[in-house]
């Protein structure tokens, strides 16, 4: 007899960057859905100062034992956005570990993809140094974004085309073992009482309709129907006459 699965705890939710393309979002909800890559909910960072986002994943990841993983642009408000998720600021302290997953461009990417920069001015005038170092930048990745003293370089996850990011995530989630969620047993069989009782159900509504068509078809016209209405009508005139008749109908008077 065939072992059965232990329930796998990959599920998770997925914080993306603003800069996602729509058509490339588009792609990554087929990958979850049609071809049943991974189990996740997504949710978009706006900024990386929305405590909102923090406030959701603290919570349901705890709650749910679930990680986060995090789509983000090489550039300073990326890295910004997935250090967010891993430390508390003073908009929002953590209260429980979570653990977050880096799925997001980082210099290694850049390079084996051959993705192009950008230049991006920099805020106040001068390079973030120590923004990125706190952020968890590597020297070589500072170097990359910091080169000129005048101005920095990014490259957005819209350097890829939409079938490339796609690519993109699944090496991703294959590179963190991702798999589909199976859960524990008591979710199983409340999920399988529930799908048995909607089949059983859906199978005797066809039947029950199939009967009740057939009787339907025999029926006549009762030859007094007309009268039996106008006598309700009389007594209950706040009634229409197709009210009357399905009155008369559950009442047993129209034969």
């Amino acid at each position: 007899m065939r072992k059965p699965p232990a329930p796998q705890p990959e599920a998770g939710v997925a914080a993306a960057d603003e800069d996602v393309p729509a058509a490339a979002t588009a792609d990554l909800d087929a990958v979850g859905n049609a071809q049943g890559r991974a189990d996740m909910a997504r949710t978009r960072a706006a900024t990386v100062d929305r405590a909102a986002a923090r406030r959701l994943v603290d919570s349901v990841c705890h709650q749910f034992d679930i990680p986060v993983y995090v789509l983000h642009d090489f550039d300073p408000s990326g890295l910004a956005i997935l250090k967010s998720l891993q430390r508390s600021t003073d908009r929002y302290h953590f209260r429980n570990k979570i653990e977050v997953v880096d799925l997001g461009l980082r210099l290694a990417d850049v390079e084996e993809h051959d993705l192009p920069a950008e230049e991006f001015p920099y805020r106040k005038g001068r390079p973030p140094l120590n923004n990125l170092r706190r952020n968890g930048a590597t020297d070589e990745e500072i170097e990359f974004i910091c080169g000129d003293d005048d101005a920095g370089q990014r490259v957005e996850l819209n350097a890829f085309s939409s079938s490339a990011l796609v690519e993109f995530v699944e090496a991703k989630l294959a590179e963190h073992d991702v798999t589909k969620l199976i859960p524990a047993n008591n979710a199983l069989l409340e999920a399988y009482r529930g799908a048995w009782r909607r089949q059983q159900f859906n199978e005797r509504t066809r039947e029950i309709s199939s009967a009740l068509a057939d009787e339907v078809g025999r029926l006549e016209l009762p030859p007094d129907l007309a009268v039996q209405i106008q006598d309700l009508l009389e007594s209950e005139p706040e009634l229409s006459w197709d009210q009357a008749i399905a009155q008369l109908v559950k009442t047993g008077g129209a034969r």
